[in-house]
């Protein structure tokens, strides 16, 4: 899990930083719905509340709509 954290750590915050700078909610809010489902395989659960926080708001904000991430799943 240190290995996945450490992976985490490193690489999301400039991915995320770069699709928002692009205005691309579409993929930030894929990669928020990504985070959730992952951190809750490894029982991250804050991690996965936050990463669920982030991508209503991503999705409140001209996102695809959750309903469609969910039927992707």
């Amino acid at each position: 899990m240190r290995m996945t954290q450490e992976i985490v750590r490193q690489s999301l915050p400039d991915a995320l930083a770069e699709v928002l700078d692009a205005a691309d909610l579409s993929t930030a809010q894929r990669m928020a719905h990504t985070l959730k489902g992952t951190a809750g395989t490894l029982g991250a659960t804050a991690l996965m509340g936050e990463a669920a926080a982030l991508e209503a708001a991503l999705g409140a904000a001209g996102g695809v709509p959750s309903p469609a991430l969910q039927a992707q799943a």
